[in-house]
């Protein structure tokens, strides 16, 4: 290795914290600039070139800098191996390969997650500085996301994280000049015990700064809405409360205020735009009823035992609930009346039973390596006489990694979470004085939000904004669970 090279690697080393926590800070700018982009009708090629460069250099900066490129080049080969794979049973599929460059481009975002962990698990082993960092530009991140949440209300630019105009009060939540409602909420869940974990560190004689990181976080948590940031914020605020108390008995008061302030908001449900949102689901419930009286069918019976009359009524009301009489033209009627009536009320019930079709009829490579993107949809035609294209790509990610990967695919994401999670707690077990300390419970929170959004929603494995710190708590999880700890400060 040449002089300059050394010292340009000497260099980068020493500003890899700067690097790291700009990295982390800028996430949520450009979620905005992306919600702005889609709001005003320009092309997002942009931010996302910007968010190729910044995945392409993190990965290049960690594979510089690493002395264990072997590890590096087993990771490559894997997912070239996968992403060829999938290649290969889409091109061989009945159908053909429709939109290839569409569909690479989302498995590069589930690549997204493993390429990144990697490059920031070498940063950590170059400097323990970029720990601190990476709590920093948490931090930093959920203060502007906050911000953002705060001034798109107070300007009356808020988009809303719900919207049903059927009714008479149409709007719930806060969502902020952001696209993805549960991508936000699993942001939010993981940022807030993170937050909180920075400021009781970098203070940590003092009360005020820890809580009002758990004010501000739980505060963003609530008004967004979806039930899952409300639980996120009652877990946040939960296991800081007791990982804070465990850790340092110095810390009650601190430990206190964060419980005492998640005791307030989760309170103060009743009154959360999670709890009024609610009531939408019930009367979604009495115009489904309502329908079905009209009709004179029954959904809840069993569709075998139904005369060829009853099934033809059955046939009707799913024809009149939006897209799911794609499923009935795609599938045939018996099948899907065997599916069960949830399809004619739940979404991603629809959604995952027609990618489940789709894989239940597909070739054996396919069922390995996945399905294309555009398999996801069924082209009919409308009300109106017009064709429709109609989206199946699910709501959960755990079933969209599996559709679009294959079993293949999904196997290697769940043993690399799982890997992260389970290191952490052998050595927790082994040693839990060393430790059980309160950066492993806001992680192990982090991390729990993380995987319980991925298993509901689409909103973490496949979403960068999102996966980018599920990263994040990948790379701490493997920094704290690492066999010689070294105090690296806040």
């Amino acid at each position: 290795m040449g002089e300059k090279t050394v010292r340009f690697r000497d260099g980068l080393k020493e500003r890899l914290p700067l690097f790291v926590m700009l990295f982390f800070a800028v996430q949520p700018l450009l979620d905005a600039a992306g919600y702005w982009q889609a709001r005003l009708g320009i092309p997002n090629a942009a931010t996302l070139v910007l968010r190729m460069l910044l995945l392409g250099s993190a990965v290049l900066t960690g594979f510089f800098l690493t002395d264990r490129r072997k590890r590096y080049y087993v990771l490559f080969g894997v997912l070239a191996a996968l992403t060829a794979l999938h290649a290969a049973a889409c091109v061989t599929a009945p159908g053909g390969y429709r939109e290839p460059v569409a569909d690479l481009v989302n498995l590069v975002r589930i690549w997204y997650l493993p390429l990144v962990t990697a490059a920031l698990i070498t940063c950590l082993r170059q400097n323990g500085k970029v720990w601190p960092a990476m709590l920093k530009g948490a931090a930093c991140a959920l203060a502007l996301i906050a911000g953002i949440m705060l001034v798109s209300a107070v300007t009356g630019t808020d988009p809303h994280t719900y919207n049903y105009e059927r009714f008479d009060r149409p709007h719930y939540g806060v969502l902020g000049w952001f696209l993805w409602t549960n991508s936000q909420s699993a942001v939010l869940s993981m940022l807030c015990p993170l937050a909180v974990l920075f400021a009781a560190l970098k203070w940590p004689g003092r009360v005020l700064p820890a809580a009002a990181a758990a004010a501000v976080g739980e505060a963003a948590l609530y008004f967004l809405a979806p039930r899952l940031a409300f639980a996120g914020l009652v877990l946040s605020g939960t296991v800081m409360a007791a990982g804070l108390a465990v850790s340092d008995r110095r810390r009650w008061k601190t430990a206190l205020a964060v419980l005492l302030i998640t005791a307030a908001f989760t309170a103060c449900y009743p009154l959360s735009p999670t709890a009024q949102k609610e009531g939408y689901a019930d009367r979604i419930g009495e115009s489904l009823q309502e329908a079905q009286t009209e009709s004179g069918v029954s959904i809840s019976a069993d569709p075998s035992e139904m005369s060829e009359e009853e099934l033809d009524g059955l046939e009707d009301l799913y024809r009149g609930q939006n897209y799911v009489y794609s499923l009935v033209e795609r599938f045939g009627r018996d099948r899907v009346f065997a599916a069960g009536p949830r399809l004619l009320y739940d979404d991603r019930v629809k959604k995952i039973t027609f990618c489940r079709f789709l894989m239940e009829d597909a070739q054996p490579m396919t069922k390995l390596f996945g399905l294309s993107l555009q398999d996801m949809t069924y082209e009919r035609i409308g009300g109106d006489g017009k064709p429709v294209t109609d989206n199946f790509d699910v709501e959960n990610d755990f079933h969209g990694v599996f559709f679009l990967t294959g079993a293949c695919g999904l196997a290697l994401m769940l043993a690399f979470l799982l890997f992260f999670g389970l290191r952490a707690l052998i050595a927790v077990i082994r040693r839990p004085k060393e430790y059980l300390t309160a950066d492993m419970f806001a992680f192990a929170a982090a991390y729990g939000m993380a995987l319980i959004h991925a298993l509901f929603t689409a909103s973490v494995l496949r979403r960068n904004n999102a996966s980018v710190w599920l990263a994040l708590v990948l790379a701490g999880l493997w920094y704290l669970s690492r066999a010689r700890k070294e105090d690296a400060g806040a």
